[in-house]
């Protein structure tokens, strides 16, 4: 009987722990505000796909208007990853960040999103975009290819520095997907989240 109620209580324990790591907010949890936020990303994210049409000429003309002015722009849409779940050496899995100021919030997190973070914070100086920073960030839809870099998002940032538990908003079924995350890395959360890790030996093969 005690040796249940102690394991009962150490499962308590490792749950609080993953769950420090990332907090799931479903729609149906979102206030007002958030809502707003979402459909004001998906907002960016359309503008910034019609302006990828636009003719070269008016990229051109907008570009040295851009240049004139002195005051810097508040908000940038970062386009991290724009394949399809065909695999591309030179793509990375769909995913977008919007970044306003000094706060970033991610929509999808495709294959290879904290890498493509990171190559904005070395290449373009986002620095909202430190794998430490990234703390909100919201799914579409749950296919693969939107949804495979989920796990290095929450795991990379938090091993990266973040403080505080990744918040992620999407739609039924996410709370599932990140419930299994979590348990898949149970072990690894446990180790570094231990008060003192303990080191097991490597043996040599054939000894």
């Amino acid at each position: 009987m005690w040796g249940r109620e102690e394991a009962a209580r150490q499962e308590s324990c490792s749950l609080s722990k993953m769950q420090t790591v990332c907090s799931i907010i479903v729609p149906g949890e979102m206030g007002a505000s958030m809502r707003a936020l979402f459909r004001f990303s998906l907002a960016l994210l359309l503008c910034c796909c019609s302006a990828l049409l636009v003719s070269p000429a008016l990229r051109a003309q907008g570009a040295q208007n851009e240049a004139s002015k002195k005051k810097p722009t508040r908000t940038k849409v970062v386009l991290l990853g724009t394949r399809t779940p065909v695999p591309d050496p030179d793509r990375s899995g769909p995913a977008t960040a919007i970044v306003v100021d000094n706060s970033s919030y991610i929509v999808d997190f495709g294959p290879g999103v904290v890498r493509r973070a990171k190559a904005a914070v070395l290449h373009r100086q986002i620095a909202a975009l430190e794998p430490a920073n990234l703390t909100v960030a919201f799914v579409t839809h749950l296919h693969s290819d939107h949804t495979a870099g989920y796990s290095d998002l929450i795991l990379t940032g938090w091993t990266a520095g973040r403080r505080t538990p990744l918040a992620v908003y999407g739609p039924s079924g996410l709370r599932s997907m990140t419930d299994h995350i979590l348990q898949a890395y149970r072990i690894d959360i446990e180790t570094r989240t231990a008060p003192k890790a303990t080191s097991v030996p490597i043996r040599k093969a054939g000894r």
